[in-house]
């Protein structure tokens, strides 16, 4: 294995006395893809032409990177290539590159991030498994900043950890980050509406079930619902409606065929149950409790 030369990469940043980093993430990205290289997983050739390919097509969409994305598009060459040489499952490299992001964004700056305790392997959802219903993989935890006055979780912090399961149900739909990224494209939400049914206290585990209501090109209607993950108990519910968003134009935008293709086999399984009661539910006095 020849040793790397870095004078063979694209506008690396580096001063005088070699790479320079702007963030703690950006030289750990650098060391996995110099360590994975080491252990014989790809040449260096291999890997300079991988992160050009990344390069370029960020050029190609009209990205101008003044040093400050150099490692985003590092980032995604390694996750590409590790995926195409089978070190790790594409999916479950999606898995835990959100659960990473999601860990980053919940915790307090200065404190160390942990992740959150994984289901065993049988208990996800794998890839493939297109038809299960409901799709059943996010699991979160009351955290102690999320509690009000009241001794239980806010109700606003309803909307974040749903907006977590939001985001893990778009990553299996093929919604993920690195296809956000490539396409440059995201979603909006532009309607939605949440039950609650039963408190919860700090430390209480979650689950969150996600259900396809119904999807066209540019829109996704989709419901989730919160359980108490140890006693099992309905919590609550949200209902939404997201966009589909060009990030050039700011409006509505046709998600890719392979997109579409995916959605209509989960569609096709999602239908076959019945909708719950809280779907297409409307606020007013006349309306009785939805059921538990």
């Amino acid at each position: 294995m020849t040793a790397p030369d870095l004078a063979t990469l694209p506008a690396i940043p580096r001063d005088d006395d070699g790479p320079v980093f702007r963030a703690p993430w950006e030289a750990q990205a650098f060391g996995m893809a110099l360590a994975l290289h080491a252990q014989g997983h790809f040449t260096w050739k291999e890997w300079a032409a991988r992160l050009s390919e990344e390069i370029a097509a960020a050029q190609r969409r009209g990205e101008h990177d003044d040093g400050g994305h150099y490692y985003h598009y590092w980032l995604s060459a390694l996750e590409t290539l590790v995926a195409d040489k089978n070190l790790v499952p594409a999916e479950e490299l999606r898995t835990r590159k959100d659960e990473w992001d999601r860990a980053a964004r919940s915790t307090p700056h200065g404190q160390p991030i942990e992740l959150p305790r994984r289901e065993p392997a049988s208990g996800r959802l794998r890839e493939g498994r297109m038809t299960a219903v409901p799709f059943d993989v996010y699991r979160d935890v009351v955290r102690p900043e999320w509690i009000d006055h009241n001794g239980h979780m806010n109700m606003g912090y309803y909307l974040v950890v749903f907006d977590y399961a939001t985001d893990e149900f778009f990553r299996w739909t093929g919604l993920d980050e690195a296809h956000r990224r490539r396409e440059r494209v995201t979603t909006f939400c532009v309607e939605a509406h949440v039950t609650y049914h039963r408190e919860v206290r700090e430390g209480d585990p979650l689950r969150f079930t996600t259900l396809l209501l119904g999807h066209d090109a540019k829109r996704l209607h989709y419901i989730h619902a919160m359980y108490h993950a140890a006693e099992g108990y309905l919590v609550a519910t949200n209902e939404l409606m997201s966009l589909h968003v060009s990030e050039d134009t700011r409006r509505g935008a046709p998600m890719a065929p392979e997109i579409l293709a995916r959605l209509a086999v989960i569609q096709a399984a999602h239908d076959a149950v019945t909708r719950p009661p809280q779907a297409g539910r409307s606020i007013g006095l006349g309306n009785r409790p939805a059921p538990r």
